[in-house]
């Protein structure tokens, strides 16, 4: 005898129903993650600590450091440089820190740099990331690539530049 339409039969669902609905729902969930993911991916990439330019530069002249600035005036990062009156070939090291902290933080890189350098006067320029630190702007690829370029720029042209990257920093680098 056949079932009847409407009838026990159409209310219990068979195993390959079952098994579509639930691998259905498994794909609904795992596109609603690849969607959360993709529009929230830049806030997992990038970590910037903040804090007030004031603290900043006092913090840095504590460590021998001081602003370095653009030629628009804007602080870019910290640098310490070589006694005025210091007669060994001049090096540069533009260090790129890593995703988390701001550029104050690697200001013992100056202390080993100069230790690994003996026979140059050098320069150590810390770069500070857009929105990292009290510099403004979003951190991204092409930010962080922009503010790269710039600070290459304002290093004195006749000294030779040594780029040591960190991190996220070394694709900077």
């Amino acid at each position: 005898m056949a079932p009847e339409s409407g009838g026990l039969w159409a209310a219990r669902p068979t195993a390959l129903t079952r098994l579509w609905h639930v691998l259905r729902l498994v794909i609904l969930v795992w596109l609603g993650l690849l969607g959360f993911v993709a529009l929230t991916q830049r806030s997992m990439l990038y970590y910037p600590s903040q804090n007030d330019a004031a603290s900043l530069e006092r913090a840095a002249k504590a460590q021998g450091f001081e602003a370095w600035r653009n030629q628009q005036g804007e602080t870019i990062g910290y640098r310490s440089l070589p006694s005025p009156d210091d007669t060994r070939a001049p090096l540069a090291v533009l260090v790129f820190h890593g995703n988390a902290g701001y550029a104050i933080h690697r200001a013992d890189y100056a202390t080993i740099l100069r230790a690994a350098a003996p026979d140059h006067a050098v320069a150590v320029y810390i770069l500070e990331y857009p929105g990292y630190g009290a510099r403004g702007g979003k951190p991204s690829q092409e930010s962080f690539l922009a503010a790269a370029s710039d600070a290459l720029s304002v290093i004195p042209a006749d000294t030779p530049v040594v780029v040591l990257g960190e991190s996220i920093g070394t694709g900077v680098a």
